[in-house]
């Protein structure tokens, strides 16, 4: 018998007022995606997130393509792309609200806060199109990002039944 697939969890910040993003390291630069880092992006896509396949070609088709991204936002290190955040809109589903959208950072250059810097660029995008909230899902797995979007003051919405029970689970293994 196979297990029944869990949907995503959500997560939202209700103010998108008083942003403080972390100082960007020395070395790294933020800035919006160009088309000529698709390889690039492919790969620290890869190294965020293993087993999903990216390449360049999907990520000018899912995510630069995608009508509904409207900024990527990347850190670059030494002409790589180390870290990513997209702003989207999905009106339809969160109305009012910004979706916070494919957030990683290869590991090699993970503990500086580096997603966080570019998440942080996508809520400030979000703000300045008029929106004053943001949400994101993500999966039980990501205990590290969701430390990291509790943080950043994200808090766990109940959007299925079954999460009530995995947000007590989740906050309570990382001590919350």
């Amino acid at each position: 018998m196979s297990q029944p697939i869990q949907t995503q969890l959500l997560m939202r910040l209700s103010s998108l007022e008083d942003l403080t993003p972390p100082i960007l390291p020395q070395g790294y630069t933020l800035r919006a995606y160009q088309e000529s880092d698709k390889e690039s992006l492919a790969r620290t896509l890869n190294n965020s997130f293993p087993g999903m396949g990216w390449s360049g070609e999907m990520v000018g088709k899912q995510l630069a393509g995608d009508p509904t991204v409207t900024k990527i936002f990347v850190v670059v290190y030494e002409g790589e792309v180390i870290a990513t955040a997209s702003s989207r809109y999905l009106q339809d589903k969160h109305p009012g609200a910004g979706y916070l959208h494919w957030v990683g950072t290869d590991p090699a250059h993970q503990g500086k806060r580096l997603g966080m810097i570019a998440s942080y660029a996508a809520l400030e995008e979000f703000r300045r199109d008029g929106y004053a909230q943001a949400v994101l899902n993500t999966d039980d797995f990501r205990k590290s990002a969701i430390s990291i979007y509790l943080k950043m003051g994200f808090t766990p919405e109940f959007s299925d039944d079954s999460h009530s029970e995995r947000w007590q689970k989740i906050l309570a293994q990382l001590g919350k």
